[in-house]
């Protein structure tokens, strides 16, 4: 598992532009829920809140290779509104 925790803006902005990996953010209970790269569930607001603003105190955000690590090695549940654990119907596609 490749995981890097999102410390500062530019690397929340960097994890979001690109193509692999999930968004893994976590709560002051320590339980993750892990997101798309391109999720409608995660922004740079709530990143700054959470990060930036409450210095951690309410959880932290991380970049992880793939859903299945965040989901084995991290403990991670899949966020049900962008469902990062079922796969886009291009990557069907690009399969074939």
């Amino acid at each position: 598992m490749v995981k890097k925790e999102l410390a500062t803006f530019d690397d929340f902005r960097l994890a979001r532009l690109g193509d692999t990996g999930v968004i893994v953010i976590t709560g002051s209970a320590g339980h993750g829920v892990a997101h798309r790269l391109n999720g409608r569930c995660i922004s740079a607001e709530k990143f700054k809140g959470k990060v930036l603003l409450d210095a951690n105190t309410t959880g932290r955000y991380y970049w992880v290779d793939s859903v299945a690590s965040a989901i084995t090695e991290m403990g991670a549940s899949g966020c049900k509104l962008c469902k990062p654990h079922i796969p886009d119907k291009d990557d069907k596609f690009l399969r074939r």
